[in-house]
């Protein structure tokens, strides 16, 4: 689009004091002064027509013999108006050169303004440009010149989230009043196609994955019909896409052959007569339970607002469905024979579980043995009373009052978790279900419930993750004491790797890899003993040895490491022996972690000194 903006202006435009065009030629004035001010004046004119937000416009009112207006022609736009209207360079142009298909209403609501200065306001719709306008019509100059100026905004995005939110109130008195699913599919899918103006609609049950969908609805040309009909939506949309509706989010292709998501599987495409499409996904704990698909048969520009239109719908309609097909499994369940019953009986007396039902007044209608145990009383004792009257908390009672309300008012069932302190027992965990149970006509008659113990369950979860964290700690500490031999082990290499090294050299660096190898071999003993991975545990082997002797040995195999750094090491030990009883190779890693920090963060050129400085005359265990 051009950003150019095209001002028309001709001799017999000239300015008014109220900075609006006037008709007629400029007035020759000898006087500069004047000159000057009027100059000044088309200024701020000027200034105050291209700075404001509102799209504003002056246009001359076009007339027929009989004074019925036929057109309008731009003499002036400001720069918001090309960007709100999508009209380029309109200024000398007429409204019917610049949309041809421009209805009549906006040239009869003009014509009025121009002809009787009466202003106006109003919004209106301009289907050849698909806008929604909210506008300000003033007659603007002397009457003769019939020109009108306009202020107005493009309320386009606002209208249709009005449109959208009225039909989305409508549709949720439909999904609360009707009853049938097919009832719910046809009434409601049909007001969307409607809306939309869609080809086709398909409703899916997404089964294992993506791959696996199932169409049991669909709404097109040739009406209504249901189905079961199985497809793999990989083949017909890309991975990108595919992540995308596992996410949640919805799919909109405006043009299949052109787009990189769908051009690959045009073919697959063309044999349903589809050119473009939405795809959303309705997601029940973090899964695609259902999918929604909304095609056009050709290239369609689909707007934000009605991708988010399809997804509120999609997301209403298939929680209605999940309720209706859950009251009619439960339905089904309530209607049982005699025998049933009796099985029935004998299932919840032998379960661990508590099972229970309640009136639509929170009280008791009937409970299992285990409930009867876990609460202390007889049957006889129990039916008729709630819960604040069997020993609950009343703060505890209230709130699984509540949610038995809401299990009433929704017909869907709730689950929860909740903590009870019982007596002698301490505290124990419980995890709960409320089920709706229904009448013939789908009302709700009861509410039964179910509570099991799983203290234990939440007390090995504990633990497992205790373990994990153990053995992250463990995992951590060895993966550290693995890279402390790697520095002698490397410098040692590189002293056997010289051409010119003398025996002594080449003895000593041996003796420095044997002993880091023995120390390696010890850690990789560790890591892989699984016991002591899960208790957090590194075995120590103690043994009596002279401190000294150690300090020694360490030293002289990172030696070499300072050497190459050209860090000048100075070491010196206690003059008296230090004997000790612990693990030699962990207090080795100990001198051997702070001799490589040393060398680590020393400049090159730089100077470590090691010194030991006996603090106790006892002896010492380590």
């Amino acid at each position: 689009m051009s950003s150019t903006r095209k001002v028309f202006r001709t001799p017999q435009y000239g300015l008014q004091r109220d900075g609006l065009p006037m008709d007629g030629p400029h007035v020759e004035s000898s006087s500069v002064a004047s000159e000057h001010e009027r100059d000044e004046s088309e200024a701020r004119y000027r200034a105050l027509f291209d700075s404001i937000d509102q799209v504003m416009c002056i246009f001359e009112m076009l007339f027929d013999e009989e004074e019925q207006p036929i057109d309008y022609r731009f003499l002036e736009v400001n720069p918001a108006f090309e960007k709100e209207t999508g009209l380029i360079d309109p200024v000398g142009k007429t409204a019917r050169e610049l949309v041809p298909e421009l209805d009549d209403s906006w040239f009869e609501i003009y014509g009025r303004v121009a002809l009787t200065g009466m202003p106006t306001r109003f919004e209106n719709f301009a289907p050849a440009m698909d806008r929604w306008f909210d506008v300000y019509a003033f007659r603007s100059g002397a009457p003769e010149q019939h020109r009108v100026a306009l202020l107005f905004n493009n309320i386009t995005e606002r209208k249709y989230r009005e449109f959208n939110a009225e039909l989305l109130e409508e549709i949720s008195v439909d999904l609360a009043s009707l009853g049938p699913e097919d009832e719910i599919l046809h009434v409601v899918g049909q007001k969307i196609v409607d809306y939309l103006q869609l080809y086709r609609l398909a409703f899916c049950e997404v089964n294992e994955g993506l791959d696996d969908v199932q169409i049991f609805f669909e709404i097109s040309e040739q009406g209504h019909r249901f189905g079961s009909e199985r497809f793999d939506l990989s083949n017909y949309l890309s991975q990108a896409a595919l992540d995308a509706l596992l996410s949640g989010e919805p799919v909109a292709v405006a043009d299949i052959p052109n787009d990189p998501r769908t051009a690959a599987f045009t073919p697959a495409h063309e044999i349903f007569g589809v050119g473009a499409h939405i795809h959303v996904t309705y997601l029940d704990d973090r899964r695609v339970k259902f999918l929604l698909a909304a095609h056009h048969s050709e290239r369609y520009a689909w707007r934000e607002d009605e991708a988010d239109v399809l997804q509120k719908f999609c997301a209403r309609l298939f929680q209605r469905l999940d309720q209706v097909r859950s009251a009619r499994a439960l339905a089904k369940l309530t209607v049982e024979s005699e025998r049933q019953k009796r099985l029935y009986e004998a299932i919840m007396s032998s379960t661990v579980d508590m099972q229970y039902i309640f009136d639509l007044e929170h009280r008791f209608l009937y409970a299992n043995e285990a409930m009867l145990t876990i609460w202390g009383h007889s049957l006889e004792e129990l039916i008729g009373k709630n819960l604040s009257e069997i020993g609950y908390d009343p703060k505890v009672a209230q709130s699984r009052e509540r949610e038995l309300d809401s299990v009433i008012s929704s017909k869907a069932p709730l689950r929860g978790i909740e903590p009870l302190q019982l007596g002698e027992q301490g505290l124990r965990i419980y995890d709960y279900i409320f089920v709706p149970v229904l009448g013939d006509q789908g009302e709700v008659e009861a509410v039964a419930g179910t509570t099991r113990d799983i203290t234990e369950l939440k007390q090995h979860e504990q633990a497992l993750l205790e373990a994990d964290r153990r053995k992250n700690h463990f995992m951590a500490l060895l993966s550290h004491e693995l890279r402390n031999p790697l520095a002698p082990i490397k410098n040692s290499l590189y002293i056997l790797a010289q051409a010119e090294i003398s025996e002594a050299q080449a003895r000593h660096a041996r003796e420095v890899l044997e002993r880091q190898v023995d120390q390696l071999t010890r850690l990789v003993g560790d890591l892989l003993d699984a016991t002591r991975v899960e208790q957090n545990k590194i075995q120590l082997q103690l043994k009596d040895f002279e401190l000294n002797e150690l300090v020694r040995h360490t030293v002289k195999d990172y030696r070499v490491l300072f050497k190459r750094r050209d860090i000048a090491l100075e070491f010196e030990i206690c003059e008296q022996p230090i004997y000790i009883c612990g693990d030699w190779n962990r207090l080795a890693q100990v001198v051997g972690n702070l001799l490589q920090n040393a060398a680590k963060f020393t400049e090159r050129g730089g100077r470590t000194a090691w010194r030991a400085i006996p603090r106790a005359k006892k002896p010492t265990s380590a």
